[in-house]
């Protein structure tokens, strides 16, 4: 297990089949996202140090025999196996969220693969949900041209609000609400709240 502490720091213990450097400058190139790497079996191969500090304070995943990566919830744990299977067969990237300490989700845990992809090695990019659903509303105001109105709507339900929770945290009516729940699928051209986050959590960011 090797820890890169900065973004200029090459691993202590380089391995010869060339994942030492990818490692290293893939931890440059995501900045201050906390950063994991681990193996088919989720054992920890590289970490950062944003990373290091999660797991030390027990954020949201723990350490299983020193060095497996091992979600506390159990069910979070098992739809962490079936991400890292779903990329292991292909698929370019799958996410899962864990929650906080009052159950809602807080946390987007994106699992890519490593490259080579020969090395079996996969990335854990590990962000705060409310910062990964800011960013991703800002774009799709640019993109789709939302009112204030619209965007704080959509923010709302990225973070899993229903509309009348949403009312509650914005002051709105849930009739009002309802109306700019509307808007947004017609100009996503979505059609429903499952959909435009599907739609929306997929595009880039500025």
């Amino acid at each position: 297990m090797t820890w890169l502490t900065s973004t200029h720091e090459e691993p202590s213990a380089p391995r010869d089949d060339g994942a030492s450097d990818w490692a290293a400058d893939l931890v440059a190139s995501l900045g201050g996202d906390a950063v994991l790497v681990v193996d088919a079996g989720g054992r920890l191969v590289y970490g950062n140090a944003r990373a290091k500090d999660y797991l030390a304070a027990a954020v949201f995943v723990g350490l299983a025999d020193k060095d497996h990566v091992r979600f506390p919830d159990h069910l979070l744990h098992e739809s962490f196996q079936r991400a890292l299977g779903l990329v292991s067969a292909g698929s370019q990237a799958a996410a899962l969220f864990a929650p906080d300490a009052e159950g809602g989700p807080a946390w987007m845990i994106s699992v890519g693969a490593g490259q080579p992809r020969r090395n079996r090695l996969f990335v854990l990019r590990i962000r705060n949900l409310a910062e990964v659903c800011a960013a991703k509303v800002q774009y799709a105001v640019a993109c789709f041209g939302l009112t204030p109105a619209e965007s704080r709507v959509l923010h709302g339900t990225l973070n899993g609000l229903t509309p009348a929770t949403c009312a509650q945290s914005t002051g709105l009516k849930i009739s009002t609400v309802r109306t700019h729940l509307a808007a947004l699928f017609a100009k996503t051209q979505t059609s429903g709240q499952a959909q435009l986050v599907v739609k929306v959590m997929s595009l880039p960011e500025l």
